[in-house]
């Protein structure tokens, strides 16, 4: 059986295009009919002319034209050998059946590119990421289920690059660019998005570019997509204050929590706050220590712990305090969740942090320095908030709020707030120092991580251990990630050096005169 395909149309317009006709020869069947085979003129021309070229047709061949005609020539071929075996003889018969295949096929591959942009697509493959992370179906580069706040950050990141995209909510992996990127991170400013959350959104954006690129939904041209996220660290005036507790100020809670006045609550919040401070770990680890973490090591009791966040272990000496806090607990923080079946700490993350900020309010009254103002940013929330309490304000000015409106109620707790903070009469929630910059009360700043801060500062500020000693105990691994821990107090840690630099040079004079004396 003889096939042949010619172009019956020649132009000379540069990107012309016509259709392939084909040519049947089969026995008494001799029929001609046009294809569907769509090509441009010159460019097929020049491949298939007589005398041409391997090489032009190999070039021709080699482009996405070419491998598209010559895919829908085999299906030609294929349905004209199918028509005449099915007794089709004729050139409307057999080029019926061939339109319907070259038309299915069509629909097919077309249908089969739109599955592939919808899978590539960045919002929907957020949405199964997240969905499946939640599930515990993928883990992390550890190889360990998402935590939840891990998972609120890509909650965070999804939710601000959909506003970011808005109407172009198809936008693919392929499209990501630099401008896209820019604009991201543009639009978080906008939102005011406090940079060194904007960081944390944007590594975690990297890390689903990346699962995207292994997933083979990047080409390999762009692979650029996943280096477009990065970020500079946050300088420190970027960042939500990060303060440390002085040793009077451990001193009062730990007589506090001594005193076993408190509810079983607030009493287990304190205990669980000290013995981050004594063994400066993070809340994921000291939340959850337990009797079978007790080693001895030549007759010395350690406290042997897999740290969650790197899973390295360190082990704390239990001495002191460390060892008062956790022998009047039994050793043990943790509890047997009912629905896991598996062994959490007795205080979660936000409980936690909410009775230990209470806590420290209550003991403010006692304690001065524990409402010492510090300069601080605001987050998302309370910026959001501040501006909504403005346009009330500007409202209730208008004598357009009716009592029991939800914008009534609503003004009503935000003045609540601004009482709280001595900020009446302004248009703040919060109030500001001479420099214009937010400052609150030191208590009010505490959270989770304070404990591992504080307990870092103190073991430095008495220099008792080395700073490799403390490092060992902390579990860090690089000094710059440890010299982030260190808040003392600039002006003593000056004095401190000024002392230093005057005992040696008085030690150098007495040399001197002590020598003279002997000559």
């Amino acid at each position: 059986m003889a096939i042949n395909f010619e172009l019956r149309s020649v132009s000379t317009r540069k990107n012309a295009t016509s259709f392939l006709y084909c040519k049947v020869r089969e026995g008494s069947v001799n029929v001609r009919f046009r294809s569907d085979i769509e090509v441009t003129t010159n460019d097929y021309h020049k491949a298939f002319r007589k005398g041409a070229s391997r090489a032009a047709l190999n070039s021709y061949n080699s482009t996405a034209e070419g491998a598209k005609v010559l895919s829908q020539k085999e299906t030609v071929k294929a349905q004209v050998i199918a028509a005449i075996a099915d007794g089709l003889t004729t050139a409307e018969e057999i080029g019926g059946r061939v339109h319907a295949a070259l038309v299915l096929d069509d629909a097919r591959k077309k249908a089969a590119e739109a599955a592939r942009l919808q899978t590539s697509c960045v919002l929907p493959y957020m949405d199964r990421f997240i969905d499946k992370a939640t599930k515990g179906e993928i883990k992390t580069a550890r190889r360990k289920n998402f935590d939840a706040s891990t998972i609120m950050y890509y909650k965070n990141l999804r939710r601000y690059f959909a506003g970011f995209v808005g109407c172009n909510s198809n936008i693919t992996f392929n499209d990501l660019n630099n401008d896209i990127a820019d604009g991201f991170v543009k639009s978080m400013e906008d939102n005011s998005i406090m940079v060194s959350t904007q960081k944390n959104i944007l590594a975690c954006m990297a890390a689903v570019c990346r699962r995207a690129w292994n997933n083979g939904l990047i080409d390999p041209v762009k692979v650029g997509v996943c280096d477009l996220w990065k970020m500079p660290t946050p300088k420190d005036d970027e960042m939500k204050a990060e303060i440390a507790l002085t040793e009077s100020e451990v001193d009062a809670i730990w007589e506090l929590a001594d005193s076993r006045t408190l509810d079983s609550t607030d009493q287990l919040t304190l205990d669980v706050f000290l013995a981050g401070v004594y063994s400066m770990q993070r809340f994921s680890d000291y939340s959850r220590f337990s009797k079978d973490m007790v080693v001895e090591i030549e007759g010395r009791k350690f406290l042997h712990v897999k740290q969650d966040k790197t899973e390295n272990y360190v082990d704390i000496p239990l001495v002191g305090r460390l060892n008062e806090v956790l022998a009047r607990n039994d050793y043990n923080f943790t509890k047997l969740d009912a629905k896991t079946r598996k062994w959490v700490g007795k205080l979660g993350y936000l409980p936690f942090s909410r009775h230990l900020r209470n806590i420290l309010h209550g003991l403010s009254k006692d304690v001065p320095s524990l409402r010492q103002m510090v300069a601080t940013q605001l987050t998302h929330g309370e910026i959001k908030m501040e501006s909504k309490f403005k346009e009330l304000l500007a409202l209730k000015s208008e004598g357009k709020i009716k009592t029991a409106s939800n914008e009534y109620y609503v003004l009503m707790r935000d003045m609540k707030i601004q009482n709280a903070n001595g900020c009446m009469g302004t248009e703040y929630l919060w109030k500001r120092n001479a420099h214009g910059e937010v400052i609150k009360e030191k208590w009010s700043l505490a959270s989770s991580h304070l404990a591992r801060r504080t307990g870092i500062t103190l073991a430095l500020d008495a220099g008792i251990l080395s700073d490799d000693q403390i490092r060992k105990i902390s579990g860090h691994k690089t000094l710059k990630a440890f010299r982030r821990y260190d808040k003392r107090d600039v002006k003593k840690q000056n004095a401190n050096i000024y002392d230093a630099l005057e005992r040696a040079a008085n030690n150098s004079k007495s040399k001197v005169v002590t020598m003279a004396v002997n000559q």
